[in-house]
């Protein structure tokens, strides 16, 4: 398949419709780069839900690179938030009560 006929597919696809959803190897063949099974999903979402169809090769890679970058703040930010939460929470004093002892938690933020 030529990159102009995936292109084609791609844009049928999601403009009128027709044919099977592409797979990553479509994106691979225009030339689009970043579309990997794992991220198929949700280029799919955000090429469905774009208004501005039919798109050329650099407004589809721009819509994958936003994808991208999405994906990768994400995981940045479920990273932090559990390393956040393990360095400035610290257990400064315990309490005894009813045979059970409950930490009570400082924020390092407030300090």
């Amino acid at each position: 398949m030529s990159p102009q006929a995936a292109l084609g597919t791609i844009n049928a696809y999601y403009v009128q419709q027709a044919g099977d959803a592409p797979d990553h190897s479509i994106f691979d063949t225009t030339g689009v780069t970043d579309v990997t099974p794992s991220n198929l999903t949700y280029v799919d979402y955000a090429l469905s839900v774009d208004e501005t169809s039919p798109w050329t090769v650099l407004e589809i890679q721009e819509i994958v690179n936003e994808v991208h970058s999405g994906l990768v703040l994400t995981a940045i930010g479920t990273g932090l938030s559990h390393a956040v939460l393990n360095s400035i929470f610290i257990p400064v004093l315990t309490f005894e009560l009813n045979l059970m002892t409950l930490p009570v938690w400082v924020s390092l933020l407030f300090f």
